[in-house]
């Protein structure tokens, strides 16, 4: 039986690169993991831009997407999490179609790398475009070693026709094999009049490394935030920082951080989520055994008292700060610890 697919390519663009990767991994995948019909569900970060995302879902048939499960949770039906994310991300390509080669084929579990090739033809050359995929391009690419699976598929949306080619690694399609694989007198003959051609070569998505940041980025951060009064450094992947400095427990000297933060009247909130780790991050215990901070929002810089919320003010201003980041919940539910908020008073 003709497997479908939905392919959804995107640039995270404004988005918070954080959240981005939250969002689709604690809400947007699951969900549509759990839709009857959907087999495998893959996610993949370009091999030399971090910000592009490519998710590869193998239908047990394109009708699927019309299935009421799946509607329930698409289209004007998602989440708000959703449509905040989405607004702030480029959209390279939606596909949905058929998979015309072989046409029943799933993925591999194993590849550490993919190429995506989609595009559109010239109609009067779309039969001959066909019958040079099927029986040159693909099995030539199919032989060269590092590639374990070859499929095409036909469908719907900016381009009609999308190839994926599941690599032991992204370099394989740099391989001198490849490169020799690739060309024909036929493929230079068509490669012309090829339109709207979107190739992009990925590695495997895994949480935890496709967001990471270089050993000091906080410092680095604040190193900018500081030199500029903020022009550089309070809007941080679309949301506000201050810098906060406390006074160590231990050494007694100031440490600085850069920190998301929210409003509520005249006070400042912050979270102490250190991404759900098990134990408070060393600032916050910083600012209990002492609480006199200091305060930097843009170029204003002010004393300020900090404390934790109380149970009967937390609920309240943890919406406002999921609202901000709504990565935090994911956090709460990756540690047994409740997590503070911290509200910040000018002295």
């Amino acid at each position: 039986m003709t497997k479908g697919a939905l392919i959804a390519a995107m640039n995270i663009g404004q988005a918070a690169e954080d959240e981005f990767h939250d969002w689709y991994d604690t809400e947007h995948l699951p969900e549509r993991r759990r839709v009857p019909g959907f087999l495998a569900c893959q996610r993949w970060i370009g091999a030399s831009d971090r910000k592009v995302s490519v998710a590869t879902y193998d239908l047990d048939d394109v009708k699927v997407l019309q299935s009421p499960a799946y509607l329930a949770i698409g289209g004007e039906n998602l989440s708000p999490w959703s449509k905040r994310v989405l607004g702030r991300v480029e959209r390279l390509m939606r596909f949905e179609g058929d998979q015309i080669l072989p046409g029943d084929r799933l993925p591999p579990a194993d590849a550490g790398g993919l190429l995506l090739n989609a595009m559109n033809i010239a109609p009067e050359l779309e039969a001959e475009f066909n019958e040079w995929y099927d029986k040159e391009h693909i099995p030539a690419l199919s032989a060269v070693p590092g590639v374990l699976c070859a499929r095409r598929f036909r469908g719907t949306g900016n381009r009609k026709y999308v190839a994926l080619y599941h690599l032991t690694a992204p370099e394989v399609q740099e391989s001198a094999e490849w490169k020799q694989a690739r060309e024909s007198n036929w493929t230079s003959r068509l490669k012309p009049h090829f339109r709207d051609h979107l190739r992009l070569v990925c590695r495997r998505y895994v949480r935890g490394q496709a967001g990471a940041r270089p050993p000091g980025w906080q410092r680095e951060h604040a190193r900018r935030y500081l030199e500029t009064g903020g022009r550089d450094g309070h809007i941080w992947e679309g949301v506000t920082t201050l810098l906060l400095t406390t006074t160590g427990r231990r050494s007694g000297e100031p440490r600085t951080t850069p920190l998301i933060y929210g409003r509520a009247g005249d006070r400042y909130l912050v979270v102490a989520s250190r991404g759900g780790a098990p134990a408070h991050p060393a600032w916050y215990q910083n600012l209990v055994a002492r609480p006199e901070v200091g305060v930097q929002v843009m170029a204003d810089r002010f004393a300020a008292r900090a404390r934790p919320a109380t149970p009967a003010e937390r609920p309240a201003l943890w919406k406002t700060m999921t609202a901000t980041w709504p990565a935090y919940d994911e956090y709460q539910r990756r540690t047994t610890r409740e997590i503070p908020v911290v509200i910040l008073e000018r002295a």
